[in-house]
């Protein structure tokens, strides 16, 4: 139960996180720079406050930090083109390998 309630809170912290990058995954939403130009309007936080170009300490685009939901569905797939196997089934199989390794002392 408790196992479940952690991965839940992590999914949270991942997706949240996320959520407050602004589209191009690199500043803080709301600080993103506007160049001269631009179409866009700064964002409500550098137009009122003067926090412009607040940089996130992890690019939160999708190439950086994929959705939870394609993760675990990478996780059903071949890892490679022409493989049967599933990457779960290879990292199981990975895991009992270590396990066998890590009781009999190597």
């Amino acid at each position: 139960m408790y196992f479940l309630l952690v991965l839940l809170l992590l999914t949270l912290a991942w997706e949240g996180y996320k959520l407050l990058a602004a589209p191009g995954g690199q500043f803080l939403r709301g600080t993103a720079p506007v160049k001269v130009g631009d179409e866009r309007v700064p964002g409500p936080l550098c137009e009122a406050i003067g926090l412009c170009e607040v940089k996130l300490p992890i690019r939160a685009d999708d190439r950086s930090m994929p959705p939870v939901r394609e993760m675990v569905s990478t996780l059903f797939e071949p890892p490679r083109r022409g493989s049967s196997d599933m990457l779960l089934t290879i990292l199981f199989k990975a895991s009992l390998f270590t396990l066998q390794e890590a009781i009999t002392g190597f």
